[in-house]
Formats: structure tokens, sequence, C-alpha cells
């Protein structure tokens, strides 16, 4: 294959494929081999296959066993492959078929044998990726799934890293083992299909750790190195064609080299397109879902195989998320309200159909309709948006819950128990985190409905989420001081005050706010800040009107004590100042607005 890389179904090359066998080394002969195994649900084989690849283990006098083995599991692919596809033909109007999560990375062969649902072949698409990355990409990026063979010896090495990666993706490895050993993959320079592939990869996973700007740069450097593929590929077609006598035109690969290079160049623009929304670099994101949309135009319409189907079927998808998906969250930033809200609408559509009405990602969009309701001064509409995707929420919390249960049940010591507890928190924190945003927002659309008994509920169960989360980062930093504590959790106690004040708890309210100024400290560092000044002259405030007056000299003291120079005191709890707590996020906090959302 064109750059040195090649999918484990490129056995249908153009090219006489046995030939280029026997020039492979027993390294890669290996690799490609566990690339087999693995979609035939043999995982811990293919993982000694890949280890064997990259470690050397094989020495050259064993190729004419190893190719022998490879011919073989090819032939079976091939046989199994066509079985697929005579299956789905007689199944199109079969009931539907219910997909389980493999559990350890297990597969089980569901790659090969997945029938076609009742909802359509873009849900098996979807729904087989997930059996794979067991949901755990989040909606808008796509992590390249598919084991990887090599047709030239060098790019061994790299193929071999970047599949032991998967394994650990798809397993219970945690993000950071399998950024590192992604960080081994080092391909050639020449392989710039399968460079794009390792950065793209990366790309996902450090979007996944919060490094938004390590993230981009990944991103960038697989859209370069997919400019550089573009351009090579031009040349090299067109030398040959000069060779043989022929007119240049534009290079044509074959059906199965167009599914893959097209479903690589997909997932870099997709990511690269939702990283770029991330960052609020709306016109970058859309000239990018442009690109992908007039890419999508030169699909193949036809297939070899039923993987190549499934692969089709899964830029389809994409094509659904970059258009609707990613294109609404564009125009909401941009506020254009009514155009995201009808995005938004057409995408839930689609999911419901294809995924079902209690998926993630519809869990996802309807948080943010409900976000442009809300925006829009249509609480009601705004709020059963909200409580919709905090079920779904809800739901799958209750199911992993009750997974780790029974897995803590089955642990043989305390040791192993605590282990597992850390690792259901590390597996799952990302969806428990979007939980809390959701759970966040109904109790500020509550807050704002004036129901104020339900938002103090709401936001306390807000509370105690966010704290847990905290508490989690805490312990996989190994940080043993202070309370668990972020920026959302003061955003949120921050409004229990204001809602304990508005029902006039004022006892509740200086609890509250008490609170609020330790915290602050706490994030600021101790240094003078705004955020801290504003936080004490609140509590200065409400001493006054519980009639305190000594402990709110004080706090007006400390209060002119930590500014910075240029506050004002202000005269009601409300009014705390946006640009202190912007500040305070410089001081290295994630959300400039907290406090005064």
């Amino acid at each position: 294959m064109e750059e040195g890389s090649r999918h484990s179904s490129s056995s249908a090359k153009n090219t006489n494929p046995w030939k280029v066998k026997e020039l492979l080394s027993a390294s890669a002969l290996s690799n490609n081999i566990g690339a087999l195994l693995y979609q035939n649900g043999e995982i811990e084989e293919a993982q000694t296959r890949f280890q064997d690849a990259i470690h050397d283990s094989h020495c050259e006098t064993k190729k004419a066993g190893l190719t022998w083995f490879l011919r073989k599991l090819e032939r079976q692919s091939i046989s199994q492959s066509h079985n697929n596809n005579n299956s789905n033909s007689n199944s199109s109007n079969d009931d539907h078929h219910h997909h389980h999560h493999p559990q350890g990375g297990h597969v089980g062969g569901h790659h090969l044998t997945t029938t076609c649902t009742r909802r359509g072949s873009i849900a098996e698409a979807v729904l087989t990726h997930e059996e794979f990355c067991d949901e755990k990409t989040p909606l808008g990026f796509e992590y390249f799934y598919e084991p990887l063979t090599v047709y030239q010896n060098e790019d061994v090495k790299a193929a071999a890293w970047m599949n032991v990666a998967f394994l650990q993706y798809t397993g219970e490895s945690s993000l950071q083992t399998v950024l590192e050993t992604l960080q081994k993959a080092k391909p050639m320079h020449n392989s710039a299909l399968l460079k794009a592939i390792q950065q793209n990869n990366l790309g996902v996973i450090y979007f996944r750790l919060s490094q938004t700007k390590m993230s981009l740069d990944c991103l960038v450097e697989a859209n370069k190195c997919l400019d550089e593929f573009r351009i090579s590929n031009l040349d090299s077609s067109v030398k040959e064609e000069q060779e043989e006598g022929l007119h240049p035109t534009t290079p044509t690969l074959s059906s199965l080299d167009k599914i893959h290079t097209h479903y690589i160049q997909m997932c870099v623009l997709l990511n690269y397109a939702r990283i770029c929304v991330r960052l609020n670099n709306t016109q970058k994101a859309m000239a990018l879902v442009d690109e992908l949309d007039l890419m999508a135009k030169t699909l193949p319409t036809t297939h070899s195989n039923y993987l190549h189907a499934t692969l089709l079927n899964r830029m389809r998808w994409m094509l659904t998320v970059a258009n609707y998906y990613i294109r609404g969250m564009i125009h909401q930033r941009q506020e254009n309200l009514t155009t995201s809200l009808d995005l938004y609408r057409t995408f839930l559509q689609k999911a419901r159909h294809d995924l079902g009405h209690d998926h993630l990602h519809v869990a996802t969009v309807l948080y943010l309709k409900g976000m442009v309701l809300f925006d829009q001064r249509k609480l009601h509409h705004a709020m059963l948006a909200q409580l919709a995707s905090l079920r779904i929420h809800e739901s799958h919390q209750e199911k992993m819950k009750n997974t780790a249960t029974t897995t803590t049940e089955n642990s043989s010591s305390e040791s192993s128990s605590t282990s597992t507890s850390i690792t259901f928190a590390s597996s799952h924190y990302e969806n428990a985190s979007e939980m809390a945003r959701v759970m966040y927002s109904v109790a500020r659309t509550l807050h704002d409905r004036e129901e104020f008994g339900d938002a103090l509920r709401m936001y306390n169960r807000t509370l105690v989420l966010q704290k847990e989360l905290a508490r989690t980062v805490k312990e996989q930093n190994n940080d043993n001081n202070g309370p668990p504590i972020s920026v959302d959790a003061v955003t949120t106690l921050c409004n229990i005050a204001r809602v304990h004040h508005i029902i006039g708890d004022i006892e509740a309210c200086l609890r509250d706010n008490y609170e609020i100024v330790s915290y602050a400290k706490l994030l600021s560092g101790g240094r003078k800040h705004p955020f801290v000044a504003d936080r004490l002259v609140v509590l200065g405030n409400v001493l006054v009107e519980a009639g305190k007056m000594e402990d709110a000299m004080k706090a007006f003291a400390d209060a002119a004590r930590v500014s910075t120079g240029g506050d004002q005191v202000r005269s009601s709890p409300f009014d705390v100042s946006s640009e202190g707590a912007a500040s305070l996020a410089k001081a290295g906090l994630q959300h400039p607005g907290a406090a005064t959302a």
C-alpha cells in the first residue's frame, strides 16, 4: 500500500498479494497475523503476535511457516466475509439485535459476525464501533480503530505499537498507558498515512485527558501528514503513468484503498473541527466541516465485502455528526440560535432512529438543545430537554455502578477492591462529568423559573457529584492536600448561597459563603486576587444582614487586604465581578465564569 500501511482486510490488493508477502520480514508477518487474529476474536493471541513484531521474536527461518499461517487466516477471513454478505442480504427484516459491550477488551469476533439491525446499516456500523471502544470516545471524535497491517518492513514496529495501543484503548488500560504506547510508535518519514493515524489517535487521547492544546497540535500535524500523502500519491501516480506512456491523470486507487484513505481523512477532519469548536475557532471549524462534506461526496458507492460496507456506513455516520452536531455547536457559539436548534433537532431525529432513545449521544445533544432553548428564554421546553438528557445519564450511571459493585464483590482482598473502585471512577469520569453539567443546567433552569425548592435540591445533587469528581482527580494525581474542590463546585455553591438568600435562610447563606471564601483562597493559592476580594465583600454584606457587624467589618478589611487595587466594595451579595472570576481562571482554573453563572 502507498505510504507503507494497510489495514487487516487488505488482502484484496490489485497487485499480487503473495508476491508482496514473500518480501516481508518475520516481524511484519507476525503483526499482520495478529491483526487477523484480532478480527477473529482471539485477543490474547493477537496481543502476543504484536509483541513478537515489536521485539523481533521470530527469526527469518520461520518465515515460511508464518506466511502459510497468514494465508490460512486470510482465506478464512474472506470466506467469513462472504458468509456475512449472504447473511445480511437475508436478514434485513430481522428483529433488533442487541449488542453487548466487551469486557476487558474481549470482542468475541463481533466485527465479522454482527448482523444488520432493524434500525439500519448505519446503526450497525456505529454500534459495532462502540463494541470496540465501549462508548469511550466522545461524540464528535473518532479514534481510528482498525488493526493495521503493513506491506513495508520499515513500518512494522510503528504499526505493531499502534495495534497494542488499540487493544489497550478498547480494554481497561488507563488513558495515560495508551498515550505512552502510542508515543512509542515512530512511523518512518515516508509513511505519511501511518503517521496521520498515530497523530489522529493521539489527538483523541489528549482531548480526553483535557490537554486541549496538545490535542490541537496533534490534529494539525495529522492534517499536514494527509496533505503530504495526497501530494505524494498524486506525484507517484503521475510518474508511473508517464513511464508507461500514458497521459497523466488524477490517480485512481482501488475501491479498497479509497475506503481506508477516505476513512482516516474524515477522522482527522472531524476531530480537527471538533477541537476548533472547543477553542471557539468557529470559522476554521466550519471550513473543516465543509471540506469533510465535500470529501464525502466522493465516497465509493460500491464495496467488495462486508467489512468495507460497515466502514462506509461508519463514515456516513461521521458525516451526520459533522453536518448536524458540529455545525449546530458552531451556530450556537455564533449565537445563531434558531439555526442551531434546527440542526440539533435533525441530529436527534437521526440518532434516535439509528441508535435508540436511550443512547448517550442522544443525551449529549438533548443537553445542548436545552441550552439553546434556555438562551431563548423558553425555560419550560429547556427543562424538558435537560430532564430527558439527565434521565439517560442516570440510567447509564446506574448500569456502571452495578457493574462496579459486582466487580468489587468478586475481589478477593481489600487492596484489589480499592483498585477496582479507582479504575471504575477513572474509566467513566467523562460520562459523570457530562452528567454533572446536565444536572447543573436543570438547576439553573429551575432557578430562573423561580422554583427555588426544586432548584436547591438539584444544586445540592450537582455539588455532591462535582465533589466526587474532584476527589477522583485528586486520587489519580496522588494529591492528598486540601479538600476535593473544583471551579464547577464553587460555581454551584455560589448559586446555592443565592437561593438560600432569596428564600430568607440567612444562616444557611452564611455557611455557604464562608465555604466559598475558603475554597476561593485555596484555588487562588493564597495570593491576592480580585475574586477572593469579591467573595469577602459578599460575605460581609450577608453578615451585615445577619446583624454581625464585627464579623462584617473583619470581612471587609480582609477584602481590602487581598484586593489587587481598583476594586470597589459592592453593596449587593449578588454583585460579583465577572472580571475577577475570569482572572481567577488565569490563576489555574478552567472556567472563567465561576460564581457568575
